[in-house]
């Protein structure tokens, strides 16, 4: 699935989210996952790199 373009609005929101803290957890049905995210290419790609469980 590819999403579509964001807008300014959308894009500084997601910058400020990212500098405050790039830690998010991914949920999938009934499991998730702890990913920490970079911008890449000026937000219109994320890298999300897996942060290792205990």
């Amino acid at each position: 699935m590819i999403s579509p373009p964001l807008d300014h609005d959308a894009r500084e929101d997601l910058k400020l989210l990212i500098d405050a803290s790039p830690c998010f957890t991914l949920h999938f049905d009934a499991s998730a996952i702890e990913v920490q995210a970079e911008d890449f290419d000026d937000l219109d790609h994320l890298r999300l790199v897996v942060i290792p469980g205990p």
